[in-house]
C-alpha cells in the first residue's frame, strides 16, 4: 500500500504553528512572570530604602555625638591651657622670689 499524502502537515514539532490559545497562554504567562518580578523589585527598593533611612539616622547620631565630643575635648583643652598658663605666671614667681632671696642673701652677708 501505498502512503497516501498529508495534507501540509509539518513533520517538526519547531515548524507547527502555534494556536491562539497556545499564544494567550503563553502571554498571561509572561504577564504574571513580569507582574511578580515587578512586586519583587517593588518590594526589595522599599527594603533598600528602609535600610537607607536607618543608615542616614546612624550617620546622623555619630555626627551629633562627635559634635558633643568636640565641645567636650575644647573645654577639657581650655582648662589645660588655663593651668599651662597658670604653671608658666607661677613659675615666673619662683623665678623672682629666688632671684630676691639671692639678693638678699648676698647683701646680708657677713663680709659686709
Amino acid at each position: 500500500m501505498a502512503k497516501k499524502p498529508t495534507a501540509n502537515i509539518p513533520d517538526k514539532e519547531a515548524d507547527m504553528p502555534a494556536t491562539r490559545v497556545l499564544v494567550r497562554e503563553v502571554r498571561d504567562e509572561l504577564k504574571a512572570d513580569i507582574r511578580s518580578l515587578e512586586h519583587k523589585m517593588e518590594s526589595r527598593s522599599k527594603e533598600t530604602d528602609a535600610k537607607l533611612e536607618k543608615m542616614m539616622a546612624a550617620i546622623h547620631r555619630t555626627q551629633s555625638l562627635m559634635e558633643d565630643q568636640r565641645g567636650d575635648n575644647k573645654a577639657v583643652m581650655d582648662g589645660i591651657k588655663n593651668v599651662i598658663d597658670h604653671l608658666k605666671s607661677t613659675d615666673a614667681r619662683v623665678d623672682e622670689m629666688e632671684r630676691t632671696i639671692k639678693f638678699l642673701a648676698r647683701s646680708k652677708s657677713p663680709t659686709s
